[in-house]
């Protein structure tokens, strides 16, 4: 493994958000109570966009069909909040691999201080930040986030 591109993720607590964040908070209610529904859905997926105009009906009814999956229902509705969250801050120093952590400002399911922190603690570490982006920064911002990938994992 000589590089790893990294998009809103949680690999560690945040320090300066609430763990865990707002949109992991969205996914348990999501699956929990009556469970998922549309309406329930197009509320969720609200918050992972910026820009709402991406979030087409083609996209929202594929996302829909994913998240009522019986394995992800199983998954999600049962265990949502039971499985632990390793916290890999303390070994992050070890990674000898290039890291491209890429983030929107405006995410609400990865804290964006967790891609800073990532930044500083992986020897070789870099971040980009979308502005006017939520979590879904590969659609949101394609081009641009095509092209600094590419760029990085080719040099």
């Amino acid at each position: 493994l000589s590089k790893v591109v990294i998009i809103g993720s949680t690999p560690m607590p945040p320090i300066f958000a609430p763990f865990p964040v707002e949109g992991i908070k969205m996914i348990a209610r999501y699956y929990k109570g009556t469970g998922p529904s549309r309406e329930k859905l197009r509320e969720l997926l609200s918050t992972i966009l910026y820009d709402p105009s991406f979030l087409t009906d083609d996209v929202f009814e594929e996302r829909y069909q994913a998240s009522i999956d019986p394995e992800t229902v199983e998954l999600f509705g049962k265990k949502q909040g039971e499985i632990p969250r390793e916290n890999l801050g303390p070994e992050l120093h070890k990674l000898k691999a290039k890291l491209l952590a890429i983030w929107g400002m405006d995410d609400r399911f990865g804290a964006l201080d967790v891609g800073l922190q990532l930044t500083r603690m992986v020897p070789d570490g870099q971040m980009h930040i979308f502005t006017r982006c939520g979590h879904w920064a590969q659609v949101e911002h394609a081009a641009e986030f095509n092209r600094l990938v590419l760029d990085f994992l080719g040099n």
